[in-house]
């Protein structure tokens, strides 16, 4: 007994030539959007650790410059007792 929300399939049906070609470039459709979306989130990986290397980069310059400073300054105070 079939309900009226179910379908009902046979596994014996055949899809037309047609048919089966829309499947067939669906599915290379599909495959070309899977590739773009890789190269895509692969450059988007690429622009964060590009971001993330420039900010650690930029942390140390910083840490870098602090450091001088104070090296500055303890040399200037030795030379000026």
């Amino acid at each position: 007994m079939i309900l009226s929300n179910e379908t009902r399939t046979n596994p014996k049906s055949k899809i037309s030539t047609k048919e089966e070609g829309q499947i067939i470039r669906a599915r290379a459709f599909l495959n070309r959007l899977d590739t773009k979306i890789q190269e895509k989130d692969e450059l988007v990986k690429q622009i964060r650790e590009s971001v993330y290397l420039t900010k650690d980069q930029t942390t140390k310059m910083e840490q870098n410059k602090i450091r001088l400073e104070k090296d500055l300054d303890q040399a200037q105070d030795q030379q000026n007792p």
